[in-house]
């Protein structure tokens, strides 16, 4: 009976782990390659950003190619398994500074964390949290929620 038992967990392990290894096969791979010209590589500073995905071109002829019909590239992307990134991006830059964001150095404001690069720039969100999610915003980034705690009742 031991036997069996441990023959049957091996099998589910082993099952499990194919089914991975399928999942990560089966797509799920980043958009390295322009959808209109193929074979060309994308430039990262050219993009469109549609139905909340971001689609990144090659040079600036093939985003007027894609903006003319671009259900045909979406529906191609989907098909070869490419995992587009999401249009909006979570916040890396200061809102007061510039700067990139240090993760310690924070305010929750109006249903927001929003992080900040130093402790005096943590002083000037304060003062004016809408103007600092405004500036998140003009970056192309929105601020990230603030995280909800786990009540763990006994």
């Amino acid at each position: 009976m031991k036997v069996l038992k441990a023959l049957a967990l091996t099998l589910t392990i082993a099952l499990f782990l194919a089914g991975l290894l399928f999942a990560q096969e089966k797509g799920q791979k980043e958009q390295t390659i322009c959808p209109v010209m193929k074979g060309r590589k994308i430039n990262k500073n050219l993009y469109v950003d549609h139905q909340g995905k971001r689609v990144y071109f090659c040079c600036q002829s093939c985003v007027s190619v894609f903006k003319n019909n671009p259900d045909k590239y979406m529906k191609q992307l989907e098909k070869e398994g490419v995992t587009l990134e999401s249009a909006q991006k979570l916040q890396s830059i200061c809102p007061i500074t510039g700067e990139k964001i240090d993760k310690k150095y924070y305010v929750d404001a109006l249903g927001f964390r929003i992080y900040a690069s130093s402790e005096e720039a943590v002083k000037k969100i304060e003062e004016n949290q809408e103007e600092a999610i405004k500036k998140i915003k003009e970056n192309g980034e929105i601020p990230e929620a603030i995280p909800v705690k786990s009540s763990h009742s006994h």
